[in-house]
C-alpha cells in the first residue's frame, strides 16, 4: 500500500507492522493488552494506512495525543477503545467544552483527567447521556511533564470517587529514560509508581488496568508490563535506542522512494548547493532528487547521508535544500549502470542494515564522524601564500683576485668534493634506515607458534597484560582483528594477567571480544594467569568459558576513584591561594584545591561511581548465565576471590593451567588438533624508545590536569 504525493511515495509494509505487534506480544505475554501509539499520523506512516494492520494484529486499544486524532479514528470507524494521552480537554471552556465532553463520552474516548473542573464537566455530560465517562489518571513519577504528583493525584481520585458517572479504568505513568543503557532512573520511576499503587490498594480502590511501559520498557523491563503496554517506535519496526541490550527481530515498515529529476555532469572545482559546502575535486556526475527538509529529509544529512539506486549507495553532496537534494552518481556511472531522469531512488529503505535505513540515519555518532570528515575533506580555504623575501638584499661579497691553481690543487678539490658528497649520501641512507626501523610495522602482528599442530586449524592466543588503558584496548583490538581475518583460526584464548584499569578501556575490550564472538560464531575462552581482577574480570565475562590457574586471584567487582587535593600544599607550604570563577556551583566538583564535602562525594557517587558500578554488575550477570542480577550484586562488594572461591561462586567455569584452556578451546571448536599461535608486534625502534621513556617524569599542563582530576577505574585497590 502506498501513501503518495506526486513524485514522492512512502510505501508501508502492513505485514511488518503485524509482525512487530506479535513480537511485542510474545515478549509481554498473551494476557498483557497491547495499546500501540498512533499519534502524529501514526509516526508519519499514515493513520488510515496503519489501522488495518493493527486490526489484524488484534490490538486491544490505541492511544493518540489530540482530540482531532481521536475524531479521525472515529471517522475511520475504528471500533476498539481510544486513549487520549494529552490534556488538551483542559484548554477549552463554556459551550465548546460541554459539546466536546458529550462527544468524548458518546464515543467512549478514554481521556486522561488532570483537573477537578474537567471531571465535573465530564460527569455532567455523562449524566445527561446516561452513560459513564471512562477516564485514565496519570502519576508524574519523574518525567515532569504530563500527570500529577502523588498528593495531587490522590486528591483528584478522592474527588472522582464522589462522581457516580465517572469510571476510572486505568492508572499509568510514562518513563523518561527507559531506552538508555543505565536503567537507574527508570527503576526509580517504576518503584515510585509501585509505591503509589500500593497506597491506593490500602484505600480499597482497585483499578482494572495498570500501564507504564513504552517500547523500550516493553522490550527490556518485564517488571513494567502490568496489564497493558504502549509501544510506539517498536510497532513501526524501530529499536528505540542503540543503547538497548535486547534487540528483537523488528521489521521496519516504511520505505520512501522517488525519482531522479535531473542528471548532469559538472567539472572539477564546481561548488554544490547553498553555502558551497561541497567542492568537486574531479569531474562528477550528479543527480537531483525532489526531496528536502520541507518534506522531512533531515538537513543534518547534508554531505553525510546516503540514498540508494538499484541497491547501491549514492552519497548526498552539498547542503540539503527545502525541496531538493543532490546525490553523487559518479561511481554508479563508472560501474556501468545507466541512470537518467526517471530512475528510481530509494531515499529511506526498510532494510535495517541498508546505508539509508532510518536507524542508520539517526545514528548521531555517525553524524558526528561524518560531519567532521566532510568538513575536513571539503575545506575550501586555500593555503596561505609563502612570505616573500625582503626587497632589500645584502650586498655581494667583495671580489677577490683569482689565483692560479695547480693540477694538484684541482685534484684534491675534486677528491674532497666527492668525499663530502659520499658522506652526505651515507648520512641520508642512515637516516632512512633508522626511520624504517623506528617506524616498524605498527599495523602488522607477527604470529609465533607456541604449540605445534596442523596449519589448517589454529587456536589464537591474545593477551591482556598489566593495567588496562587505551593502548591495551587498542592492542587487543588489533589482535582480535588479526584472528578474525585468518580463516584457519577456529578458536581464541584470551590470556589475562591484569588488575584492571580504565573503565572505558575495559568496556571496549569486553565489547571487542563480544563482537568477535557474534560476527564469527567461534568460541573464545578466557585464561586467568596470576591476577584477573576488576577490569580484568570485566573482559573475561565476554568469553564463552573462563578457566583460572589454581593460584589466580579474581573478582574485585566494583569501581574506585581517587584524585589529589593540593589545598594544604598550596596555601600552607607555598602561600598560594587559588581563585576560581565558575558558571555554577558544581562546575569544579571535585576541586583539587579543597577537600570534597559530603554533598560533593554524594554527587560523584551518583554521577560517576554508581552508573559504572551498575554497568559492571549488568555485564557480569549477562555474561555469567548461572548468576542472576541479585546474586552478582551480592558478590560485587569489591572483594577478591581465589580460584576455588570463584569457582564456588560461579564466577569462573573451571580451574586449570594453559593446557586445560587449549583442550577446552579444541572441544568448543569441535576439532581434535590445532596449531596454537600467539600474536606479537615486530621489533620497532620507536616502540623500544617509547617503552624506555614511558616512565620518565613529565611535568606539563596535561600531566597536572591528569593528577588533579578524578580517575574512575575498574581496578583492584592493591594496585592503586
Amino acid at each position: 500500500m502506498s501513501y503518495e504525493r506526486h513524485y514522492l511515495s512512502a510505501e508501508i509494509d502492513l505485514d511488518a507492522i503485524v509482525h512487530n505487534c506479535r513480537i511485542i506480544r510474545a515478549i509481554t505475554g498473551q494476557k498483557c493488552r497491547l495499546c500501540p501509539t498512533v499519534k502524529c499520523n501514526a509516526y508519519g506512516h499514515g493513520i488510515e494506512v496503519v489501522l488495518p494492520a493493527l486490526k489484524s494484529a488484534e490490538v486491544e486499544m490505541v492511544c493518540v495525543a489530540s482530540i482531532q486524532e481521536a475524531r479521525q479514528l472515529v471517522e475511520l470507524q475504528w471500533e476498539k477503545p481510544i486513549l487520549l494521552l494529552g490534556s488538551e480537554f483542559s484548554i477549552y471552556n463554556g459551550k465548546q467544552k460541554n459539546e466536546l465532553a458529550r462527544w468524548i463520552v458518546e464515543n467512549k474516548i478514554r481521556i486522561t483527567a488532570t483537573t477537578k473542573a474537567d471531571i465535573e464537566v465530564l460527569s455532567a455530560a455523562a449524566k445527561s447521556l446516561g452513560k459513564p465517562a471512562i477516564i485514565h489518571v496519570m502519576l508524574d513519577s519523574g518525567m515532569t511533564r504530563m500527570g500529577l504528583e502523588e498528593q495531587k493525584l490522590s486528591q483528584l481520585i478522592s474527588e472522582i470517587k464522589g462522581q457516580s458517572y465517572i469510571n476510572i479504568e486505568a492508572l499509568y505513568t510514562h518513563f523518561a529514560a527507559a531506552d538508555e543503557a543505565d536503567k537507574s532512573f527508570t527503576n526509580y520511576q517504576l518503584q515510585r509508581f509501585k509505591t503509589f499503587l500500593k497506597q491506593l490498594e490500602t484505600t480499597g480502590l482497585r483499578i482494572p488496568i495498570i500501564h507504564v511501559a513504552n517500547s523500550a520498557a516493553a522490550i527490556e523491563l518485564p517488571d513494567s508490563h502490568f496489564d497493558m503496554v504502549r509501544p510506539g517506535l517498536a510497532v513501526y519496526g524501530y529499536h528505540p535506542s542503540t543503547q538497548m541490550h535486547n534487540k528483537p527481530d523488528l521489521k521496519p515498515a516504511m520505505k520512501v522512494v522517488s525519482f531522479l529529476m535531473l542528471v548532469k555532469k559538472i567539472s572539477a572545482g564546481s561548488c554544490l548547493g547553498y553555502g558551497c559546502t561541497y567542492k568537486a575535486d574531479d569531474d562528477m556526475i550528479i543527480g537531483l532528487v525532489p526531496i528536502g527538509y520541507g518534506d522531512g529529509y533531515d538537513r543534518r544529512l547534508s554531505n553525510i547521508g546516503k540514498m540508494t539506486i538499484a541497491g547501491r549507495p549514492v552519497p548526498v553532496v552539498g547542503r540539503v535544500s527545502m525541496d531538493q537534494t543532490t546525490v553523487d552518481l559518479t561511481e554508479l556511472s563508472k560501474s556501468g549502470l545507466k541512470v537518467a531522469a526517471g530512475t528510481e531512488v530509494t531515499i529511506i529503505d526498510n532494510v535495517r542494515d541498508a546505508h539509508n535505513s532510518v536507524e542508520r540515519k539517526v545514528d548521531f555518532n555517525h553524524f558526528k564522524k561524518g560531519l567532521i570528515m566532510e568538513f575536513d575533506n571539503n575545506n575550501m580555504s586555500e593555503p596561505a601564500e609563502p612570505a616573500l623575501p625582503s626587497a632589500q638584499t645584502p650586498p655581494p661579497p667583495p671580489l677577490k683576485t683569482a689565483r692560479k691553481r695547480t693540477g694538484w690543487r684541482i685534484f684534491w678539490a675534486v677528491v674532497m668534493a666527492l668525499s663530502v658528497m659520499a658522506n652526505i649520501v651515507l648520512f641520508l641512507m642512515l637516516i632512512g634506515l633508522v626511520a624504517f626501523f623506528a617506524a616498524g610495522q605498527a599495523d602488522i602482528l607477527t604470529e609465533e607458534v607456541i604449540r605445534q599442530g596442523p596449519r589448517t586449524a589454529k587456536i589464537a592466543v591474545v593477551a591482556i597484560d598489566g593495567v588496562i588503558d587505551d593502548q591495551q584496548a587498542e592492542d587487543l583490538y588489533s589482535q582480535m582483528k588479526q584472528a578474525q581475518k585468518d580463516q584457519a583460526v577456529k578458536a581464541v584464548i584470551v590470556r589475562i594477567n591484569s588488575p584492571g584499569g580504565m573503565v572505558s578501556a575495559s568496556d571496549r575490550i569486553h565489547n571487542q571480544i563480544k563482537k568477535y564472538r557474534q560476527e564469527t560464531s567461534k568460541p573464545v575462552v578466557a585464561f586467568m594467569e596470576g591476577i584477573a581482577t576488576s577490569g580484568g574480570y570485566y573482559g573475561s565475562v565476554a568469553c564463552e568459558k573462563i578457566i583460572a590457574e589454581p593460584t589466580a586471584v579474581t573478582g574485585s567487582i566494583g569501581v574506585i576513584m581517587g584524585h589529589f587535593v593540593f589545598e594544604r600544599l598550596l596555601e600552607e607550604k607555598l602561600g598560594i591561594q587559588p581563585v576560581i570563577v565558575k558558571s555554577g556551583r558544581k562546575k569544579d566538583w571535585p576541586s583539587p584545591f579543597q577537600m570534597p564535602t559530603d554533598e560533593q562525594q554524594q554527587y560523584l557517587q551518583e554521577k560517576l561511581i554508581t552508573p559504572a558500578y551498575e554497568r559492571f554488575v549488568e555485564i557480569v550477570a549477562e555474561g555469567r548465565d548461572p548468576l542472576t542480577l541479585d546474586e552478582v550484586r551480592a558478590l560485587a562488594d569489591g572483594g577478591i576471590y581465589s580460584a576455588s572461591q570463584a569457582l564456588d561462586e560461579k564466577l569462573i567455569d573451571r580451574i586449570g593451567y594453559f593446557d586445560s584452556a587449549v583442550e577446552l578451546a579444541l572441544s568448543l571448536a569441535g576439532i581434535e588438533k590445532a596449531q596454537v599461535v600467539e600474536y606479537r608486534r615486530p621489533f620497532s625502534l620507536a616502540g623500544f624508545l617509547s617503552s624506555r621513556t614511558r616512565g620518565v617524569l613529565k611535568i606539563d599542563k596535561a600531566t597536572l590536569y591528569e593528577l588533579s582530576m578524578p580517575q574512575v577505574l575498574y581496578l583492584w585497590n592493591a594496585y592503586w
